[in-house]
């Protein structure tokens, strides 16, 4: 697994999935893959929705925030089809190349000679 993406359709916590990207990124992607992609998706999944709403007290900007009548670990909770790997990657970036993503969709790009670019696109 060398690209890594999650689409989560408030680009407000761009800087909380980019967090979480980080962390996946210091410890190893490769630790995160499972025999198939559907495996590695649904661990993937688990573990952002156990972090984001702690890594939005951590990262972002700390304050009480309520979507309706939801928390914010109720809100920020992603599923298998949020979660875009390698070639999914390149396939999303490139039907979406003309007019972008809204800044919405969260890439860790490991393919890189110099390190890691983690960026929204």
């Amino acid at each position: 697994m060398k690209l890594l993406a999650i689409r989560f359709g408030d680009n407000d916590f761009a800087r909380t999935f980019h967090t979480f990207l980080h962390v996946i990124d210091n410890v190893g992607i490769n630790q995160y893959q499972c025999v198939t992609y559907a495996q590695t998706k649904q661990k993937l999944v688990e573990l952002c929705n156990l972090s984001l709403s702690g890594l939005y007290w951590l990262a972002q900007n700390r304050l009480n925030y309520s979507h309706g009548d939801g928390s914010i670990a109720e809100y920020l909770t992603i599923k298998e089809n949020n979660i875009f790997i390698d070639d999914e990657v390149v396939k999303f970036l490139e039907a979406n190349a003309s007019t972008g993503d809204n800044g919405e969709f969260h890439v860790l790009d490991t393919t890189g000679h110099t390190g890691s670019i983690i960026y929204s696109f």
